[in-house]
This record gives C-alpha cells, structure tokens and sequence, in this order.
C-alpha cells in the first residue's frame, strides 16, 4: 500500500517510492545489468505496483541515525528493498 506523507518530513530509514513526473510512472531497481557495466544495475520506470518499487533512504555520515529527519542538500544513500544494490549519487 502506498500512502501519501504530504507535508511531514522524511526520515533515514523511511521506505519511498519515486513517481516520475512526466510519465507517473514509479522508479523500480531492476536485477538487469546497466550498460556501464562495472556491476551496476539498471533502474527502470514501471506503472506496476511491486517490491521493486521499494528505496529506503539510509544514512551516509557515521553521526547521522536512522530515525533522524534528513535535511534539505543532506548525502544520503538509496537502498533498493528488492535487489539490495545502492543508487549512485
């Protein structure tokens, strides 16, 4: 189920969904290999509800917690739920 969080900050550790602005189709992690290789995956846009759709927000510095409200220009990583592989920043 995804339940829209209008207006309440996010969280490290929050698990998101990315809806494309243009097409409304969601950002989902894909087990296919990118073109660049270098062991990368693919992200693709899909209009299917799934797992894959899944990124949880985690921290990049060390003092930086789950549960903490992430600020606005914060480094943090993109983790897909599904295959487990991190979107490059």
């Amino acid at each position: 189920m995804i339940i829209r969080k209008s207006g309440e900050d996010v969280k490290f550790g929050d698990d998101v969904v990315f809806r494309h602005v243009d097409s409304h189709d969601y950002l989902s992690g894909s087990v296919r290999c990118s073109d660049g290789g270098l062991g990368a995956f693919k992200v693709e846009l899909s209009s299917n509800l799934s797992q894959d759709l899944i990124f949880k927000l985690e921290p990049f510095r060390s003092f930086e917690k789950e549960g903490d409200s992430i600020k606005l220009e914060s480094p943090l990583r993109i983790k897909n739920i599904s295959n487990r592989c991190y979107i490059s920043t």
